[in-house]
């Protein structure tokens, strides 16, 4: 009952009644999901400006800038075809990893991208998926792998340390000895400046 509420009401969190009646009565067929979740339909028939209508429908909060590049060229007719993705495989920090069905119309290369699975943290992305994603790799990181994966052609070596994200302005970022930011404080230096007050 609370389901069928929050679907009547909250029009900010997936796919309200109305958007799901919008889409049923007019037609619209299931084009495809993007790595995110969210669900893409285009109307059969065309509107009255002379071209079929498509809809996004979120993976949970309704916003916009949790379109990718690629639907949101689709959805707005700057492309006609929907984009494809082919799922390559998952990292050790739960990123996934996507290359584009067919090669993109400037490039003669198929597109890769990353899902991240906790915010965009470049950081995050391991070296050997990073040296995927840049072409500097014959393959892909064997998925199936834990966390110290090899890429097919890269052998790890036995003094690589597993990857650790930028830490840098969380609690665990390095506070050297003297830092301000350090909860002890700072012991009084020799070099330290004193200050100066009129009249001395």
């Amino acid at each position: 009952m609370l389901r069928f509420i929050k679907r009547l009401f909250a029009w900010w969190d997936g796919v309200t009644i109305g958007t799901a009646w919008t889409l049923l009565s007019r037609g619209a067929r299931f084009i495809g999901a993007d790595e995110y979740g969210n669900r893409y339909f285009e109307e059969r028939r065309t509107s009255l400006e002379g071209r079929k209508r498509r809809y996004v429908t979120y993976n949970g909060y309704a916003d916009a800038s949790r379109v990718p590049p690629d639907w949101h060229g689709w959805l707005h007719h700057t492309v006609a075809e929907p984009p494809s993705l082919d799922l390559v495989g998952e990292d050790g920090l739960g990123n996934r990893y996507f290359e584009e069905v067919r090669t993109s119309v400037d490039d003669v290369r198929r597109r890769r991208f990353v899902a991240f699975a906790d915010g965009a943290e470049v950081a995050t992305v391991p070296d050997d998926w990073r040296a995927w994603l840049d072409r500097t790799a014959p393959g892909a990181p064997d998925s199936a792998a834990p966390t110290k994966s090899r890429v097919r052609g890269l052998p790890r070596r036995s003094w690589e340390l597993d990857h650790r994200p930028n830490l840098t302005g969380t609690l665990h970022a390095w506070r050297p000895q003297g830092s301000l930011a350090r909860s002890e404080g700072r012991a009084k230096q020799t070099g330290d400046y004193e200050a100066w007050t009129p009249g001395d």
